[in-house]
């Protein structure tokens, strides 16, 4: 009786694995980069998101300084 499955139970395992093993291991916001061709390859658009990154710091710090003293 344990060797028995319901075809609820292989579907669930067979989308467990699946998800698991996903073929294409970049993030959403590399996809995205180069979805959007600011980037060719997943190297470029890590090169691109760390820009984004420090202007989004810098504009930060610009409106603090600015505003808030």
């Amino acid at each position: 009786m344990s060797d028995v499955q319901l075809d609820d139970e292989e579907i669930m395992i067979k989308q467990s694995t699946s998800i698991g093993n996903l073929a294409d291991n970049r993030s959403v916001l590399v996809k995205m980069v180069m979805g959007l061709k600011l980037a060719k390859t997943e190297a470029q658009a890590d090169y691109v998101l760390i820009i984004i990154m420090v202007a989004a710091f810098v504009a930060t710090f610009f409106v603090i300084s600015r505003y808030l003293i």
